[in-house]
């Protein structure tokens, strides 16, 4: 139960950083970005068989459970990420943002949430979208492999060559690769 005012509430790794964290619980934390993990500039981090749960990111960025942002590359095995929050920012479970690399493999992303920012009184909305996972620019890549994506919650476009989707789990700009994957509940738009 940690809070950050501005990155990485409850782990963050900077400027080439290496983590890895292993049978733990990540959960309570809050930062403005990155509310569990946040991942920045290069850093590297390792997750397996943890719980990521119940995190919350306020900011214009997100990352309820993780963020990995600026080339950070980030690898997750048997592990959930459940129940986290971006409130205003895109990626409830993960963002993954400006040329990261996100692979998870035999884990469960499940009941997170990404809440749009409506913009009342500043001109401007933002955010929500990929309650479980969001994948922004067309550098990112995301790899999932024997994953449960379940019970997350916001609209999702998924824009690859035009292919539009939306039921709240995943938001893919960028590369996917899915092998193995039950992504339950999620709904199409557009015929």
């Amino acid at each position: 139960d940690n809070t950050a005012t501005g990155w990485g509430g409850g782990i963050n790794n900077n400027d080439d950083g290496t983590v890895t964290i292993a049978l733990a619980t990540i959960t309570g934390n809050s930062a403005e970005n990155g509310g569990g993990i946040n991942n920045n500039d290069g850093g590297t981090v390792t997750v397996t068989s943890s719980s990521i749960s119940a995190n919350t990111a306020t900011g214009t960025l997100g990352g309820g459970g993780i963020l990995n942002n600026s080339l950070g590359t980030v690898t997750i095995a048997a592990t959930t990420i459940g129940e986290n929050d971006s409130l205003g920012g895109n990626g409830g479970g993960i963002h993954n943002n400006s040329g990261g690399t996100v692979a998870v493999a035999n884990s469960t992303v499940s009941g997170n949430t990404a809440t749009a920012n409506t913009g009342v009184g500043d001109g401007g909305g933002s955010g929500g979208e990929g309650g479980g996972i969001f994948n922004n620019a067309s550098s990112g890549s995301v790899l999932l492999d024997f994953v449960t994506i379940t019970g997350n919650d916001q609209l999702v476009v998924i824009d690859l060559n035009a292919l539009q989707s939306a039921g709240g789990n995943i938001n893919i700009a960028g590369n996917l690769t899915l092998q193995s994957i039950d992504m339950s509940g999620l709904a199409t738009v557009g015929g």
